[in-house]
């Protein structure tokens, strides 16, 4: 008897404690000692060397110990001729292990500086082992397969036989129902044009089934044509040619020359080619994220306006209510933090929510690209404001509709000390810096039928029910056991917030759930970490669940959870600041790029692994230094907490052909791997032949090219090999570029857009808006008929300049209450400093009589700023009381921070000893000044309390 022999075969590769990589002879399949446990599959690290010096651990992908004791079961039961119980025991693996994977040596792919390593799933090899059972081992595995597959096949289906075949293909492929499932799954993918997913099971057929009953004649013969359509002629021909050198051919020679001049013609079908109309769907266009974009037919020549702008405070009809203000305040409270503390590591280094002109400043000196996002469909325009998703004509600029008010979802977040992090090209650290010019998550949103659906934060005015539960029962075997309580030094992606559909006409909210399953044994934390896709009825969405990283699928119509699999944990080097795990969808298969080291290809229908590969992770320091710095103590307790990737500003996964590429945000190299079986195609650096001008984003893929950007820079790639076609170099602009159909649009400047050829990358227009009120123009879209532009806190759309129109940004916001709340934050913080500063000089000795003659100067202007903001704080209306306690207790939570500093320096104050004359004098100076100082704000305090604004 010939057994699979995966001792031979197969290598783990295992993370010890040292760091040092072992290799251990696991058996996946066979396993020679009962009772051994399967290890965690690290992500394997290159050597630290000069080529690899700034590359970091990636995520790692899980094995089962449960499922290494029934293996080594099945084996001992197979080895005595027990295959009907080994049977059973290699389903139970099979039915649990959708997410477990296992690699080889060989299938390590290395570069001249990196290295790649794909994976493949347990539950495929276990199929493998049992097909290559003599025949009464397969029989003792049928008898009970056999049974349960046709249960599958013969319960009521509702219009749901795909289901029933995907389900027998994923569980029982070895029985006998297996092949013929297989291949009327297959014709069903082909009847939709989704031919890799149909090559796959075509390939199953053909190298995994024993004996298929199916013919393979015709199973070939699909395949050729499958093939050809994917872009694989040389393997179509091929299996032409075997057909027709066969003695007796099932199929007839009129029929293979069909075929053959359906290869010669052959190219990417026509509901592949990237189209996009007049709907924008989700970010990057559609499901495939292909980015292209209609081209604008109303488009300005030279000189534009916007013919319409909606700030994020809202231009609201005049039929409408007046909406409860909350002062455009910034939730600096940490809700995932029990004891309510703010954003900082501690109260002493919290970092002031920046306002909306302080941002605009740090925009132009720092260059960021703002994370605001645009959809379009059936004439509405979808945006998210800070903290409501809204829908407006996309012609008018008029609301439709909006939704209910939520918190934004703050997490803690590590900030460097002002004077290092002023430096220019610093990315955004406060949390109103991150929510308007880095946080992608937040801007999570998809229009799915008649529903739009988003990521959002906690509501505000009311209570959320009860999360909805899932339809089928989450097998607890399926999901896979997280260490709780496991620190992750990096930064963390966990954040509080919600999945909610609305209806995309009306606004009706139609369900809203939480990440994490309402029937699970073990509540761990959890949240949504991208935006969702979705693909034949089913949205598709990543969940962070404790330290594990899952993609779920949700059923579109109510929320209800169809299957979870476990993709691997989150790394403890964590992963880029604020990015998104992304999901792209195309011929019935998702990837998924997690920002964390590791790509993945999912059957979008059952879930079941494809394959995975790991890639290397680079930062902006040495890691191997950082650790050499780590043992002797030099970071202390915040060691992990700053790792810094060098890699891509957004990232993005986009199938193309037979290929998928991508930007990850852990990584300087734009990279392509084959779509069938993770194999690496090409790789090139953001910055190609050491160019300084690197990319940052993708703008999406079209006719076989693939177009990047970064600051003043355009890039056009050939998708077929990587090599670079032609580069754009401009002025830097300040906002993300447009891929139409017709060209690209990228800003340049401030206010200044060029168009360039799709071809050569050449100039060919160029448009200049006006009337910005000095704001650069932000990020462009294009929805078929003309542009738009989301900057700072706005939305608006460009037209050409007509009399009496938009001649200026609206002035509500420069008065409204979020303007004057920040500004009095400025007042509020420069009063504790000064207050604090006067305390230290009551310590000092040094230039004592100086420094009392200039005590009431410490206070100059401060008062005065008071007074002119009570001014303005009287023109606008009172908040409601709920508001108003909201306000305060954000105002207590953010004066605490500076409390504390205040406290020390009281404290020290009081430890000089009074008895002697001169300190004295002294003391009582600073008490004085400081007591004026409070007086002359008493009359100001009631006015501002009444807002919910306590000053000193």
């Amino acid at each position: 008897m010939k057994w699979f022999n995966m001792n031979a075969n197969c290598r783990f590769k295992v993370l010890g404690r040292s760091g040092r990589y072992i290799p251990i002879l696991a058996a996946v399949v066979a396993v020679q000692q009962a009772g051994g446990d399967i290890k965690n599959v690290a992500v394997p690290a290159p050597e630290i060397g000069k080529a690899s010096r700034n590359l970091v651990e990636g995520a790692s992908l899980k094995t089962d110990a449960e499922a290494d004791d029934l293996l080594a079961r099945a084996e001992h039961f197979a080895g005595q001729g027990r295959y009907d119980l080994a049977g059973k025991l290699w389903q139970t693996v099979i039915d649990s292990s959708n997410d477990l994977m296992f690699t080889k040596d060989e299938w390590i792919e290395k570069t001249l500086e990196h290295e790649y390593q794909r994976y493949r799933s347990v539950s495929r090899d276990i199929e493998a082992t049992i097909a290559n059972l003599p025949g009464e081992g397969r029989e003792g595995y049928r008898l009970k397969a056999d049974a349960e597959a046709k249960l599958i096949m013969d319960r009521p289906r509702n219009n749901d036989g795909e289901s029933a075949l995907a389900e027998v293909v994923r569980r029982y492929f070895i029985s006998s129902l297996g092949d013929d499932a297989a291949f009327d799954l297959a014709c069903l993918k082909l009847d939709r044009y989704e031919f890799l997913p149909a090559i796959r099971l075509l390939d199953k057929i053909i190298n995994d089934y024993p004996s298929p009953s199916v013919d393979k004649d015709l199973v070939l013969l699909r395949l050729a044509v499958l093939n050809a359509r994917v872009g694989d002629t040389d393997r179509a021909e091929k299996i032409v040619k075997d057909l027709r050198s066969r003695a007796t051919p099932s199929v007839s020679d009129r029929l293979l020359a069909l075929v053959e001049v359906d290869i010669k013609k052959s190219g990417r079908p026509s509901n592949s080619v990237e189209r996009s109309g007049k709907s924008w769907p989700m970010f990057m266009g559609g499901a495939n994220r292909s980015g292209v974009m209609a081209f604008p037919e109303m488009l300005p020549d030279k000189d534009a306006v916007p013919v319409w702008v909606q700030p994020y405070e809202l231009n609201l009809p005049e039929a409408w209510p007046e909406l409860p203000s909350d002062g455009g305040k910034s939730i600096t409270l940490n809700v995932d933090d029990p004891f309510g503390r703010g954003l900082g590591r501690g109260s002493t280094t919290s970092r002031k929510p920046s306002t909306p002109k302080e941002m605009k400043g740090s925009w132009l000196k720092h260059g960021w690209v703002p994370s605001a996002r645009l959809l379009f469909h059936d004439g509405n325009i979808y945006f998210k404001t800070h903290n409501r998703l809204v829908c407006a004509d996309a012609h008018s600029g008029e609301l439709r509709w909006l939704g209910f008010r939520n918190n934004y979802p703050a997490r803690p977040t590590p900030y460097s000390n002002r004077s290092s992090s002023e430096q220019v090209g610093r990315a955004p650290i406060d949390v109103n810096e991150i929510h308007n010019f880095a946080d992608s998550v937040n801007q999570s949103m998809c229009v799915v039928a008649d529903k739009v659906l988003t990521i959002q934060g906690i509501p505000v005015d009311f209570t959320e029910e009860r999360s909805v539960a899932a339809k089928l029962p989450v097998d607890p075997m399926a999901r896979r056991r997280i260490m709780m309580n496991r620190g992750v030094g990096g930064l963390s992606r966990m954040r509080e917030n919600r999945l909610v559909a609305y209806h995309a006409r009306n606004g009706k909210l139609q369900w809203m759930r939480g990440a994490s399953e309402p029937d699970a044994d073990i509540v761990k934390k959890s949240c949504f970490t991208g935006p969702p896709v979705p693909y034949a009825g089913l949205v598709l969405v990543p969940v962070m669940e404790g330290n594990g990283m899952y993609l779920v699928a949700l059923e579109a119509e109510g929320g209800a959870t169809q299957w979870r699999t476990f993709l691997g944990d989150d790394p403890s080097s964590g992963s880029a600041q604020n990015g998104t795990v992304v999901i792209s969808v195309d011929g019935g298969e998702a990837y998924v790029a997690t920002g964390a080291g590791l790509l993945f290809s999912v059957d979008a229908i059952s879930g079941s692994m494809n394959w995975a590969v790991s890639y290397p992770r680079t930062t902006e320091k040495d890691p191997a230094r950082d650790r050499q710095l780590q043992r002797f103590g030099v970071w202390g307790g915040r060691a992990m907490g700053g790792a810094k990737f060098d890699g891509w500003q957004e990232e993005m996964i986009i199938p193309s052909a037979n290929s998928v590429i991508v930007t990850p945000t852990d990584f300087n190299h734009l990279i392509a791997f084959d779509r069938r079986s993770g194999r690496l195609v090409w790789e090139s650096a953001r910055g190609p032949g050491g160019n300084d001008t690197q990319g940052e984003y993708a703008l999406g893929v079209n006719r076989g090219r693939v177009y990047v950007a970064g600051k003043g820079v355009v890039r056009c790639y050939k998708a077929a090999g990587g090599r670079l076609l032609w580069e754009s170099v401009f002025q830097a602009g300040y906002g993300r570029g447009a891929l139409t159909e017709k060209g690209l649009f990228v800003p340049t400047g401030k206010n200044k857009i060029v168009r360039l050829s799709l071809d050569s990358g050449k100039e060919m227009a160029s448009i200049a808006v006006k009337a910005m009120d000095e704001q650069p123009l932000g990020n462009l879209y294009s929805d078929g008929n003309r542009l738009y532009g989301a900057g700072l806190r706005k939305v608006y759309a460009i037209g050409e300049v007509v009399p009496g129109g938009i001649e200026e940004d609206p002035v509500t916001k420069e008065t409204s209450l979020g303007e004057i709340s920040g500004e009095a934050n400025e007042l509020i913080a420069q009063t504790f400093l000064r207050i604090t500063e006067a305390y230290q000089r009551g310590v000092s000795h040094v230039d004592f009589e100086r420094r009392m003659a200039d005590s009431r100067a410490d206070f100059s202007g401060i008062v005065e700023g008071f007074k002119s903001l009570a001014k303005q704080l009287e023109s606008i209306p009172l908040p409601s009381p709920s508001l108003r306690s909201e306000i305060l207790t954000e105002r207590i939570l953010w004066n605490s921070g500076q409390q504390a500093r205040l406290e020390r320096a009281k404290l020290m104050f009081s430890r000089v000893p009074g008895d002697l004359d001169k300190n004295a004098s002294r003391k009582a100076a600073v008490l004085r000044a400081i007591e004026d100082f409070k007086t002359e704000l008493i009359p100001m305090r009631e006015v501002y309390s009444k807002y919910g604004i306590e000053i000193p």
